[in-house]
């Protein structure tokens, strides 16, 4: 974690969660806080949905948005996180997290501590900086299917087919081959979503690892593994059975027979604001036990 945010923020883009954020009342006080700071506060049409007219928020397309902004403010948890990261991480947006549904982990503000949002506005923040993941789908030699993740990319049976033959190499060599019912290519940030539910490891947020986690392996001497994050892992499944491929829990992809998927770190980042003194162990411990 390291440096301060742009100084004289002039524009944030609200991204709600109209489930977590209901009647937009969360949106509509943190644009009232930038309007005090005179900045600018945005939301793509896309997310906009029934989002109340205003002067306070400025309604547009998604790259229209996007275009100079100086933060994203999170506004729902981990999974609205989860959904925007990709959109940040190409354009070098820091993201801002207000957590308005359960504890999670890379939010930095509950509800009630919005206020604080001025902190940021003001560029007093800390940049924390979160590795994400590459992934592409190879087919006959031809890359078909391209995206990012911030927590893990998972293999795993599609339709009825949820028992798979799985092989997993990393820098051309076999690493793993079993059968289950899946396997998990987790991040540290990821390391305690669906890696740690499936057994996997916990992983200090910033350290230089990936975890690779079968999902109910059906041999015993099958473990996770955590790996250097220079190396490149690529992920095959039984040519005779349906797979799909998850990103972030959110993207589904169809994983076609012979199809191979490649893993690796990418060369963007996910950069989350740190307002206040911030323990991954305390969040943890908090998690823990819920």
């Amino acid at each position: 974690m390291a440096g301060g945010t742009r100084l004289d923020m002039k524009k944030v883009v609200l991204w709600p969660n109209p489930s977590r954020d209901i009647g937009f009342r969360v949106s509509l006080a943190a644009a009232a806080l930038c309007a005090e700071e005179d900045v600018e506060a945005v939301i793509p049409a896309e997310v906009a949905g029934a989002f109340p007219e205003t002067p306070l928020v400025k309604v547009c397309p998604l790259p229209e948005s996007l275009r100079d902004a100086d933060c994203l403010l999170a506004l729902g948890g981990d999974g609205t996180i989860l959904h925007l990261a990709k959109h940040a991480a190409k354009r070098d947006i820091p993201v801002l997290g207000v957590n308005l549904g359960r504890l999670g982990f890379m939010s930095e503000l509950e509800a009630d501590e919005l206020p604080l949002i001025t902190h940021a506005l003001r560029g007093r923040a800390a940049a924390d900086a979160r590795m994400m993941l590459s992934l592409a789908v190879r087919r006959g030699g031809r890359t078909v299917h391209e995206d990012l993740a911030l927590n893990d990319v998972v293999l795993t049976g599609g339709g009825q087919s949820r028992f798979l033959s799985i092989l997993v190499r990393t820098d051309g060599q076999d690493m793993l081959s079993f059968m289950g019912d899946g396997v998990i290519v987790a991040t540290p940030t990821g390391s305690t979503a669906y890696s740690m539910a499936a057994g996997g490891p916990i992983i200090e947020p910033h350290a230089d690892s990936l975890a690779v986690t079968p999902i109910c392996a059906h041999m015993t001497h099958v473990r996770p593994m955590v790996l250097s994050a220079a190396c490149a892992v690529t992920l095959r499944a039984s040519p005779d059975k349906e797979a799909v491929l998850l990103v972030d829990g959110l993207a589904e992809h169809p994983i076609g027979p012979g199809d191979e998927v490649l893993v690796s770190r990418s060369d963007k980042q996910t950069t989350l604001l740190r307002i206040k003194p911030y323990s991954f162990y305390a969040a943890l411990s908090r998690k823990l036990q819920k």
